[in-house]
């Protein structure tokens, strides 16, 4: 929890609500580009999932950004984008030059088709990953390329080390 300590008033306390970060730990990027790279069937659990994505960049420019911000409680950033899972694990696979398979798994209990940021004030604003703003491709495309090949680096530097 990031605080603000305004003078000649109590603390106020801010958390942050935001969906995937990508190329963080726990991201599931890593994972595709390696099941692409080996052939591997990819297990997706429906055709029009999407969620949220923000990259770390813009998740510590918008930390930075609200520090001094009186508000308590959560705070979203805005213009919060989308894009589909296929569509990632599309891109990754242009970007690799290598085809990849999957197979439709179905929603797990609890799991839901489309992610929801809500506040948990009444007012606080909600945004739908399947009605806000969508990535096109040519955005996947630059958000992605840097983890491809980043991730294509390190592989050649222990092939050749």
């Amino acid at each position: 929890f990031p605080v603000t300590i305004i003078p000649n008033k109590t603390t106020v306390f801010n958390y942050y609500r935001w969906g995937n970060i990508i190329n963080s730990n726990g991201s599931f990027i890593p994972q595709i580009v390696s099941k692409i790279k080996k052939h591997e069937e990819i297990n997706i659990t429906n055709e029009e999932m999407s969620r949220f994505w923000i990259t770390i960049e813009e998740a510590c420019d918008f930390v930075l950004s609200t520090y001094e911000v009186e508000h308590e409680g959560p705070l979203i950033p805005p213009n919060m984008r989308a894009a589909k899972l296929l569509d990632i694990i599309s891109v990754i696979s242009k970007l690799l030059c290598e085809p990849y398979q999957y197979k439709v798994v179905g929603l797990r209990p609890g799991e839901k088709l489309y992610e929801n940021l809500i506040g948990i004030h009444s007012g606080d604003p909600e945004i739908n990953s399947k009605d806000g703003i969508q990535y096109t491709e040519s955005e996947l495309f630059e958000l992605l390329k840097g983890v491809v090949y980043h991730d294509f680096n390190n592989w050649f530097r222990r092939l050749n080390g």
